[in-house]
């Protein structure tokens, strides 16, 4: 501003000092609204969850009716700082899953495999909720990773000593939760995370036997 107010000063000479001061906060006004506008544009560039699919199924050859989805959620890599999109879904007997960049819809990662009874069971019950959970609430505040970590910093426990069995996103009663668990040295812990506050919103600790 200061070479701005250097050429006012010198026309101020012709009589013109209060347009020139009332000038300035004009100036400075626009540039912040500039800002702004930069800033709700990069916002506005993430790709939506319903975009990160797209991208998935035409990679995959596959069209969206003949699918079944049973993840959908943002998450972010703890080394990269990268925010993701992690998808998941099936046809038949074979599994589907992609990392997505939520910035430019890169995919950093994809794999497909043929699931088992039991995997193709827990895939199409975590399905029943997931579209509605998503069409609700599109853009939880909170990623899988910032769940987990709230848990185990609960339970004084460090990821590299667990073993991580479920970290799924579902609606409990119309609230929308992350639903984890993980086990270490027989014991498992069960945590109910709140996917937009972060709050524990329920927690249990028992023997790992007690499944057998």
């Amino acid at each position: 501003m200061k070479k701005t107010r250097k050429k006012l000063f010198t026309a101020l000479a012709t009589g013109t000092l209060a347009l020139a001061l009332l000038a300035a906060p004009c100036l400075s006004f626009a540039a912040a609204s500039e800002t702004t506008t930069a800033t709700e544009q990069a916002a506005a560039a993430e790709i939506t969850y319903e975009q990160a699919r797209e991208i998935a199924l035409k990679d995959a050859g596959l069209e969206g009716k003949d699918v079944t989805w049973y993840e959908t959620q943002k998450d972010k890599d703890k080394k990269t700082k990268t925010v993701t999109w992690d998808l998941g879904f099936f046809l038949d007997d074979t599994e589907y899953e992609y990392e997505i960049d939520i910035t430019n819809g890169q995919i950093l990662e994809k794999t497909s495999e043929k699931m088992s009874a039991a995997d193709k069971a827990e895939n199409e019950q975590q399905a029943l909720t997931l579209d509605s959970i998503l069409k609700a609430n599109p853009d939880v505040a909170i990623t899988a990773d910032l769940a987990l970590e709230t848990a185990l910093k609960d339970a004084g426990l460090d990821l590299s000593a667990v073993e991580v069995v479920k970290n799924n996103l579902d609606n409990d009663d119309g609230i929308i939760i992350y639903e984890i668990v993980f086990t270490k040295d027989g014991k498992k812990y069960e945590y109910d995370i709140d996917a937009n506050s972060g709050a524990i919103l329920d927690k249990d600790t028992e023997s790992a036997a007690d499944d057998d």
